[in-house]
């Protein structure tokens, strides 16, 4: 209806083919943006495990594309946050371990309330890690955003005036329907 405001000659069909046909250059433009935020290689959406990478998905919509990453820390690796506060409690077990005075303390539980433990191993060199490190962090630090999938959008966003007139070019020589 907006269109034939502007053009009175253009009749219903032939403007439902050309929105069809611009609906499907954005989302071929859409699956380009998710194809290469899926590139590693070149830095964008990042892998540990590859869970995040897992839940990416393109959805086609009746009037145009969405682009979603369904693991429930995404906004955190594309945005980032700042520092806040652990609300969870965490339980571990602590083994049985000797102190230095030679007593012995046996295993037990220990529970901690808005607290979280992380441990890891440093490395010593290419082949070897030290000794496990443990902490209890009150709150998580600040994240810097990764952007992967705002860098891949401003990327190939450039494409998409190419990927319209591709869709549109199917219409030529074309009886509409």
């Amino acid at each position: 209806m907006a269109w034939e405001v502007f053009n009175p000659m253009i009749d219903q069909r032939t403007y439902q083919a050309i929105k069809k046909a611009i609906i499907l250059g954005i989302q071929r433009n859409g699956n380009r943006i998710f194809l290469r935020s899926l590139d590693t290689a070149g830095c964008f959406v990042p892998v540990d495990t590859g869970f995040l990478k897992s839940t990416g998905s393109v959805n086609h919509l009746s009037n145009g594309v969405e682009i979603k990453f369904a693991a429930p820390y995404s906004s955190d690796v594309e945005f980032g946050h700042e520092d806040r506060p652990i609300n969870t409690t965490q339980r571990v077990y602590v083994r049985t371990y000797r102190r230095k005075d030679g007593s012995v303390v046996n295993g037990h539980w220990v529970e901690y309330k808005s607290k979280k433990v992380i441990s890891w191993r440093p490395k010593i060199s290419k082949f070897e890690r030290g000794e496990r490190i443990w902490r209890v962090l009150d709150k998580e630090p600040a994240q810097k955003g990764q952007l992967f999938l705002t860098r891949a959008t401003i990327e190939k966003i450039q494409d998409l005036p190419t990927d319209i007139e591709f869709c549109l070019k199917q219409l030529e020589n074309r009886p509409i329907k």
